[in-house]
């Protein structure tokens, strides 16, 4: 998460996003598959919206 982070700051944009990390194995290739996600912390994402995304992120 840190290097994807790092990404959005280079662009300046790093205070506008709220960073989520989902993981898992997968074992037909022995691996964790790591997804990082931005989402946006703008007023229309505010309430039941952006609690959505925790939920199905598994983080509300």
């Amino acid at each position: 998460m840190k290097e994807i982070k790092g990404f959005f700051d280079k662009l300046g944009s790093k205070a506008l996003f709220d960073f989520y990390e989902s993981s898992l194995y997968d074992s037909a290739c022995g691996q964790d598959i790591v997804r990082v996600y931005a989402v946006s912390k703008n007023d229309l994402l505010k309430g039941d919206f952006k609690q959505d995304w925790k939920v199905w992120l598994g983080f509300g």
